[in-house]
């Protein structure tokens, strides 16, 4: 088995992430990285929002486009069975299983009965191994029930009205989730799980986004939006852009919120984690443990001509195994990447290592309440961050996170509503203990572990597994 490893312990669940993905930021990116597949652009409708990408696009230019990939060795087209269900009406799409998912407004329906579906294309023993069932609520649930292995494309679509909508609910362990062009509601809500892997909004129009952050992947909003509010504890960043009004953020633990907005807009809230909030226009007041400091690199506010978007990666999962079931569960500890082994049991775990890359855990404590812990560091590095929040036994020396060679750590503590942070200089390998930590060097993974209890589910996402060309592992969201 691969060196790099990742345990997730949720209420009740642990998740053993390790394998040999190639990017730290991007969720279930191995469909494409291993077959050569590239990056793609993504766009906003707000001005001074730019993508990160090779070749950087401003606002306006088209979206999600795949650039021209290289190192794919061709395949031979294989046709797949495609499963359509119709099903009744929804207004929340809920992703549970390790699957890449495509969200589409549906506009060609001439009867109510066509206007809500779930559609699989797969081989054909993959079909009955994905689940969807629409709850009372009008919840779309998207489960996976093993054994699954091959080695084509497991394509999920979503379709609905354009003015359906209403929430997202992201659960699928390191899957990522795409939402086309096209849809216009008054209230879209998003939620994702620790674990889960990036969300992507392209040209959506609301009258007000809601957004909940707990995910691995980043959570990326581009359309018209009058107002927003956000609260995100993730090792992820938060961008939203094309915001009129005002935005109204919450953020923890070490995640960062990039914001478009007009020159009217405002963007108010509190940050009490190691936290920065770029933007581009308007004004901004966070209320922060750091805001009386005159350092600039610990102020939360920073205004910027444009912003840097991560380019999105509009693929299909490509070349999968699941063993046992994938259902929605929220999960407490994730540790990332390679070079760091994590060991935990639900409820409050241990997990020790060196030269981590970063870190979260969010749990209950043993003497009881809430308790979350995050961090970054890179070895050999010039600094370090961490950060610890939450009720009951709380305290700074849960976490020690010190950069090599005598360089600056930044560590804050938050204990029932208060926060102290402080610098402290320290030399040494870099390295991270505790009753309740989590430690990892920087990488993706491969292979995914929970554990419930006796049972255990494995969902095995390898690069080499996939066999299929080109275009069927690229996504159309148009």
């Amino acid at each position: 088995m691969p060196s790099k490893a990742i345990i997730c312990a949720a209420t009740a669940l642990v998740l053993l992430i390790s394998g040999t993905f190639g990017q730290t930021q991007s969720s279930f990116t191995s469909t494409a990285e291993g077959t050569g597949s590239s990056s793609t652009s993504s766009s906003s409708s707000a001005v001074g929002i730019s993508t990160s990408s090779e070749q950087q696009q401003q606002v306006g230019q088209t979206a999600f486009q795949p650039q021209e990939q290289s190192q794919q060795p061709e395949a031979p087209a294989v046709s797949l069975p495609t499963d359509t269900r119709q099903v009744q009406p929804f207004s929340t799409v809920a992703l549970c299983a390790p699957i890449n998912l495509l969200i589409l407004p549906n506009t060609t329906f001439t009867t109510p009965e066509d206007a809500y579906a779930f559609t699989i294309s797969a081989e054909q023993e993959v079909l009955p191994q994905i689940q969807s069932e629409v709850g009372p609520e009008g919840v779309l649930s998207i489960t996976a029930t093993g054994p699954i292995a091959t080695n084509q494309t497991v394509q999920l679509t979503v379709s609905l009205p354009p003015d359906a909508l209403n929430a997202i609910l992201h659960s699928g362990p390191n899957a990522a989730i795409y939402v086309a062009p096209g849809f216009n509601v008054a209230a879209l809500n998003i939620t994702t799980s620790f674990g889960a892997g990036e969300l992507y909004i392209q040209d959506l129009v609301a009258e007000r986004l809601n957004i909940v952050h707990h995910g691995i992947g980043d959570l990326i909003a581009q359309g018209r939006f009058t107002d927003a509010t956000a609260t995100s504890d993730a090792i992820s960043d938060l961008y939203i852009s094309g915001v009129e009004n005002s935005v109204e953020l919450t953020l923890s633990s070490t995640s960062d919120a990039f914001i478009g907005q007009q020159p009217t807009s405002t963007i108010t809230g509190t940050a009490s984690g190691l936290n920065r909030v770029t933007y581009t226009a308007g004004a901004c007041q966070m209320t922060s443990p750091f805001s009386a400091l005159t350092n600039l690199a610990l102020q939360t506010c920073t205004q910027q001509a444009f912003l840097s978007i991560p380019p999105a990666q509009p693929t299909w999962t490509c070349g999968i195994q699941i063993e046992g079931n994938f259902t929605c569960r929220a999960a407490t500890v994730l540790a990332l990447g390679p070079g760091g082994t994590a060991v935990s049991q639900p409820g409050t775990p241990t997990i020790t290592s060196t030269a981590p890359g970063g870190f979260f855990f969010s749990g209950q404590t043993a003497q009881g309440g809430s308790q979350v812990q995050a961090g970054q560091a890179q070895p050999g590095s010039a600094s370090a961050l961490a950060g610890i929040a939450g009720t009951g036994s709380v305290s700074s020396s849960a976490v020690s996170v010190s950069g090599a060679g005598g360089s600056t750590s930044t560590t804050q503590t938050t204990r029932d509503g208060v926060t102290q942070g402080f610098t402290t200089t320290s030399g040494g390998q870099t390295q991270n203990f505790g009753t309740a930590g989590g430690v990892a060097s920087n990488g993706s993974p491969g292979v995914l572990v929970s554990y419930e209890g006796p049972g255990r589910e494995t969902a095995t996402a390898a690069s080499s597994m996939c066999a299929a060309p080109l275009d069927a592992i690229r996504m159309p969201l148009m």
